[in-house]
């Protein structure tokens, strides 16, 4: 069998990408009122009470970050908006979730063909562990999104011929690191895979200088609020 027409791929990823929206949806109404989703405990306390921190005026905090320090940000900016319930957080959580599965679609079908994209999509729509977490008060939901972005970013064919699309390919890595703050070690595999990419010390330059940048730009702001209060970038 041939590949599937434009259009047939296009009904085929809104199927998948409605399945795992569907999905995440049903078991948000189904949990919502349940311990560990109405009432968090553990990490998602600390968020929880940390974004209330912020809501309240206090932006700085006290001291270095227990926790990853970007998602309590972006909680406090979503309680006001379903008037301090988690609501907001949960449907952002799930609208990322379904951004992310198209980004793993587009990813497949970049390297390996549509089948690979499906695949890899529906694999993820249908994931047990990322339907659990997506609606829990915790930073991997978004991690795992972000990340799936982040693939796709990686496989563009406009990162070959310019260095500007590796500035906005650093500012999802940056975001990552936000929340993962292993991703920091993916530097060497990036500056490797521009390497392969640009196949000269130039384009490297330029690529690696653009990547780098974007990154810096996201991370900047929870880098200087660490000096300030701890004496420590990290």
């Amino acid at each position: 069998m041939g590949a599937p027409s434009a259009r047939r791929r296009r009904i085929l990823l809104v199927l998948v990408v409605g399945v795992g929206l569907g999905l995440r949806l049903a078991h948000w109404i189904w949990v919502r009122q349940e311990p560990f989703v109405a009432l968090p405990v553990m990490d998602s306390l600390v968020y929880l009470e940390r974004a209330r921190e912020i809501v309240a005026g206090d932006w700085l905090g006290q001291g270095s970050s227990f926790l990853s320090p970007f998602y309590p940000y972006l909680v406090a900016l979503l309680l006001p908006l379903s008037g301090g319930s988690l609501d907001a957080v949960f449907l952002v959580q799930i609208g990322a979730a379904g951004v992310g599965l198209w980004a793993l679609f587009r990813t497949g079908e970049i390297l390996e063909g549509p089948a690979v994209g499906f695949a890899g999509a529906g694999l993820a729509a249908l994931c047990g562990p990322l339907v659990f977490h997506d609606v829990l008060l915790l930073k991997e939901s978004l991690a795992a999104s972000l990340t799936a972005v982040l693939l796709y970013a990686l496989t563009r064919e406009e990162l070959d011929r310019r260095w500007w699309p590796w500035l906005g390919t650093g500012v999802v890595w940056g975001l990552v690191g936000l929340l993962r703050e292993n991703a920091v070690l993916l530097l060497p595999i990036l500056a490797l895979l521009i390497w392969i990419r640009r196949k000269s010390w130039r384009g490297l330059g330029a690529a690696l200088g653009g990547l780098l940048l974007g990154f810096s730009l996201v991370i900047a702001p929870f880098v200087l609020r660490s000096l300030a209060l701890t004496g420590s970038p990290l």
